[in-house]
């Protein structure tokens, strides 16, 4: 029997990304595993770390790094509470997301990665690049990957936005 013990979960808060967490924490209750959410987070092109932004209802500036390691902080607390009876670890992350990722998984001793792609294809696949792929082709462990439709992703942004809309009005 595989000893995974420590479960490494990148997320970037997407649908597929929610369905690796959700089969990550399954893999964790069977196996007694320890999860590591983590979020690596990446500049927007032309910003440095110490650009400041003003976050919305904020009368004060932020550092970029700062306000990206805290929004995401604030995400992983939230995906994490919701699975109360697995042990879970957060980490948030800056820069190129599969560099980081792979580290993070040395870093923490990971036994394993479960991580969701887009199922992307074609040019839009060549053009944005795959992270899950690199992954794959790079982690020194084993790599497990949830793939979901970019319709199954779309109709899951729609749902929140409902809920969202629904909530606000």
């Amino acid at each position: 029997m595989l000893a995974w013990k420590t479960i490494l979960v990148p997320t970037d808060f997407s649908h597929g990304a929610r369905v690796a967490v959700a089969m990550a924490a399954d893999l964790a209750r069977k196996f007694g595993s320890t999860l590591i959410l983590h979020h690596t987070s990446e500049l927007p092109r032309g910003l440095e770390p110490d650009h400041t932004v003003f976050p919305q209802g904020s009368v004060e500036p932020i550092a970029i790094e700062a306000f990206l390691r805290m929004s995401a902080m604030q995400h992983l607390e939230h995906d994490a509470a919701a699975l109360k009876d697995v042990p879970v670890r957060l980490r948030v992350d800056l820069g190129p997301p599969s560099v980081r990722i792979l580290a993070a998984a040395t870093e923490v001793g990971a036994d394993l990665i479960v991580m969701g792609t887009h199922g992307r294809t074609g040019l839009r696949h060549l053009l944005l690049g795959s992270v899950a792929e690199k992954i794959v082709r790079s982690a020194p462990m084993p790599v497990l990957t949830v793939r979901t439709t970019e319709a199954a992703e779309a109709e899951a942004t729609e749902a929140e936005e409902a809920l969202l809309d629904e909530a606000a009005g």
